[in-house]
């Protein structure tokens, strides 16, 4: 059975779709485990900082709200 040029062309450009397709995808996954590990170096550092008895509890506050509100 031999596939006409019309149907290899058809066959090629369905191939281009899938290779990016699942491109697209691999960076959006990429992308949104890069935000929520920000997310966690954040967390870690307010933890941290809580427990720092020479830092006073509403800079510790006032600071994560600037910086969260620069992550959205």
């Amino acid at each position: 059975m031999k596939l006409s040029l019309t149907d290899m062309k058809i066959k090629l450009k369905l191939l281009l779709f899938l290779l990016i397709s699942c491109m697209v995808s691999q960076s959006l996954f990429a992308q949104e485990q890069q935000t929520s590990n920000e997310y966690i170096v954040v967390l870690k550092r307010f933890v941290q900082r809580l427990h720092d008895p020479s830092l006073a509890t509403d800079i510790i506050l006032s600071q994560d709200l600037i910086t969260s509100k620069k992550l959205n």
